[in-house]
Order: structure tokens, then C-alpha cells, then sequence
């Protein structure tokens, strides 16, 4: 099953979001995971040879938009996204002497 997250910054739009396109995306487990809770994390990992692991994880809130068009990140995808708003960016071996991890966004504190 093909999926595929594009990460974007729009212009005039200073925080950074990933959106999660899939061709059953609506019916998935992952999409009602979303509605119920909203919190979610993003893993992505490889090993270059001969053996350089490297990783990225995500965590932040995210939301469903059934109406979002899909194909935009992966052809023939219908309508269905998941939008990731980052708040915690957890990396390595991605890039010598990068930013490593970081918090992009606080998350939203509950009063009472």
C-alpha cells in the first residue's frame, strides 16, 4: 500500500505542516486514530551502507480533511487527508551539524 507525506511551508505561513495522502486513507484504521485522538507521530528511518542509520520522528496534532484532494502527493489518491502539524522534530544522521531535535510549536496548554 502506497503512502506518501509532503512537507510544506506556505508562503506567509511561518508554521510548517505534513500532509499524509494514502489511497484508502478515510477508511483506515490511522484516520479514525486521528478523530478519536488527534495526537500522532511520524516515523521515518533508513541504513546507508555500509552502515549509517539515520531517522526522523514527528509528534504534534493532527487533523483529518475529508475533502482535501490526495493526488497531489500520491497520483490517483482520492479525496482524504491527514495534516500533521508539527510540534516535536526528533532527528539524527540526517544532516552533519543540523539542528538535530527541536520543538517547533508548543503544544496548546488546557486551563482548569
Amino acid at each position: 500500500m502506497e503512502r506518501r507525506a509532503r512537507w510544506r511551508r506556505l508562503p506567509g505561513r511561518a508554521k510548517p505542516r505534513i500532509d499524509v495522502a494514502g489511497h484508502r486513507n478515510p477508511t483506515t484504521q490511522k484516520w479514525g486514530n486521528v478523530l478519536r485522538d488527534g495526537r500522532v507521530s511520524l516515523v521515518v528511518d533508513d541504513v546507508l551502507p555500509p552502515w549509517q542509520p539515520r531517522a526522523i520522528e514527528v509528534r504534534g496534532r493532527a487533523e483529518v480533511l475529508p475533502d482535501q484532494a490526495g493526488d497531489g502527493i500520491v497520483p490517483g489518491a482520492p479525496p482524504g487527508v491527514i495534516r500533521i502539524h508539527p510540534i516535536r522534530i526528533l532527528a539524527f544522521g540526517i544532516e552533519e551539524g543540523g539542528p538535530g531535535t527541536r520543538t517547533v510549536d508548543r503544544e496548546p496548554t488546557q486551563s482548569g
